[in-house]
This record gives C-alpha cells, structure tokens and sequence, in this order.
C-alpha cells in the first residue's frame, strides 16, 4: 500500500501439524500392516509350493524310512531337476547300504551253516577219541582241552545262527503269554549259576500278559540278560527283577545287578557283536548282540544304565502293540 511492502505469511498451528501427522501415520500403519502380512503369507506358500518336493523326500525317504530299506517308495514328480537328482542319489545310496546288508547277512548265515559240518564231526571223532582206555592222563588232558575249544566253537556258531534267523525274520511273532512265568523259567534254569555265587535273585512282577510276540526268541532275551547279570555279578551280590506299567500303553521289565558294571563310554558298544568291555573276561561278546536282535525283531526298546563298580539296570520296554 503506498510505497510499502508486505511479507504474507499462511501457515497452520503445530498442534494442527502434529494431528495431520498421526492421522498419516495410522493410515500407513492401517494399509502397509496388512499389505505386509499379505506378502508375508503369500511367500509361505510360495515357498511351500517350491519345496513341497524337498519335504517328500524327507519324509518318504528319510523320517518314514526304517532299516533295512524293503519299503518302495515311488519315484519323485517334480519338474526341478534338482529335486529328481536329489531323490535319485539318496534312492541309490539306500539301495547300496541294503546290499551291503543283506550281503554281510548272507555270509553270516552261509558261513554258519558251513561250519556247523566240520565242527560236528570233528567234536565226534574227539568223542570216540576220549572213549578209548589206552589213552594216558596226559594225552586225555589235552584231548579234553580241544573238546572245550570245540563246544566253545560250537556256542559261537549257533549264536551267529540265531542272529541270522532273527534278522531274516525266521520267527513268527504271535504268541500271547505271562512275562512272568517266561522269566521264571529263565530263572530257573539259571538256578545253580545263582547258587554257585551265592547271589540273592528277587522277582517281584504283576501277571501282565503281552501278545505279538515269539515265545523262544523272548525266553532267550530274558535269558541272556539274566545270564549276563550273573556272569558279571560279585560272589554275594543281588538282582532285582521288577517291572512297571504306564498307563496301559508301556510296560518295562527292570533286570538289576550288584555287578562291575559298564564304562560310560562302552555303553554304546555293548550290542555290537564280539565286543566285549575291559573287565568283562567271560563271554564270547554275542550274548546282548543276540538280545538286541531280539528286541529289534519284535519291537521292543531296551535301555540301559550302569555304573562302574556299582551294577548295570536294564529296561526292556514293551510298548502298546504287545499289550
């Protein structure tokens, strides 16, 4: 106005500003939240869709797959080539450990089967040997000292023929039967090994039957378990036979000893066939190797805890199927 100039500023409150700032704030927050968990889902399930070949494979080949690998399981369909010489390689790779298997069984059990010949005649021809009166103490002696050998030969033999008959499922696994009675025949017929190291033998176990199962293949288990708890026990010592239920869906046989027990780190070693621990002289190192063949054939988990110089515990687990 006149010669004067004016400077027109147009500006709005802070507290104005601050409102228009939050409302623009909550309307991103309001699209881009669910814009996010949109994008979010929509790559789930892309990547689902991707790998839906991977996860096949993990499940038909490796969670479901139990050894030896008899199950067949058909051929991937997928167009990633990937995928297919994933599934290809682990395919063949099973087929080679199956046989590897199956031949290292065979042998086991031609080998066996072939031993069993000359062993029996040659245990003959010792007999009628020691049969003769003209033989002098020494000469008697020494014979006597080659028939052990031979009955020593003998035992391992057979043992690797069970072995062979359990894993190629030679035994049926239908038989129904008390726990309790199968164990006090093994006991039994354990009695004077008891007897002869003065050990006190308790067993306190509920009628339980259970079913699916191979009575012999089941009283050599118990058998061998208990024979094992006497071998390794001290003159004087004890085992205890008890058992518990759970729910009616498991039923564990406890099997413990006073003996020498096991070292930690032999624990994991003690099925493995001709292994035997440190201080463990007796034995030939089939007889748990036997009893986890045993247990594998009619599904059964066992378990095992010990201490060295205080006992070894054994827990043979028989799940909902037996009972």
């Amino acid at each position: 106005m006149g010669n004067q100039s004016y400077l027109l500023e147009i500006g709005k409150k802070t507290a104005s500003i601050n409102a228009d700032a939050r409302a623009l704030q909550q309307t991103a927050i309001y699209i881009l939240l669910p814009l996010a968990l949109v994008i979010l889902l929509i790559q789930i399930v892309y990547n689902r869709y991707l790998l839906k070949p991977l996860g096949y494979i993990i499940r038909s080949r490796l969670l479901k797959a139990g050894f030896p690998f008899n199950q067949q399981v058909g051929k991937l369909k997928s167009s990633t080539y990937d995928f297919l010489y994933l599934d290809e390689s682990i395919s063949r790779l099973m087929q080679q450990i199956n046989y590897a298997f199956e031949k290292e069984r065979e042998f086991s059990s031609n080998a066996s089967h072939e031993l069993m010949t000359p062993i029996s005649i040659l245990q003959s021809k010792i007999e009628n040997l020691m049969a003769d009166d003209g033989l002098t103490d020494g000469q008697y002696k020494k014979l006597e000292a080659t028939m052990h050998i031979i009955r020593r030969l003998k035992k391992i033999v057979n043992a690797l023929l069970l072995i062979s008959r359990v894993e190629n499922s030679q035994f049926a696994h239908q038989d129904v039967l008390k726990l309790n009675e199968i164990i006090e025949q093994a006991v039994e017929e354990l009695q004077h090994r008891v007897a002869q190291k003065e050990i006190t033998l308790q067993i306190q176990l509920s009628p339980v039957s259970v079913k699916n199962v191979n009575r012999d293949l089941l009283f050599q288990l118990f058998y061998n378990i208990i024979n094992n708890a006497i071998k390794f026990n001290k003159t004087g010592g004890s085992i205890y036979i008890t058992d518990q239920q759970l729910n009616y869906k498991s039923y564990t046989v406890f099997i413990e000893d006073s003996g020498i027990g096991i070292d930690e780190q032999q624990l994991g070693e003690i099925f493995y066939r001709f292994k035997k621990g440190t201080t463990r002289i007796e034995g030939y190192g089939l007889g748990l190797a036997i009893v986890d063949s045993i247990a594998r054939h009619e599904g059964i988990i066992l378990n095992v805890e010990s201490q060295k110089e205080k006992g070894t515990k054994f827990g043979i687990i028989f799940g909902e199927n037996h009972l």
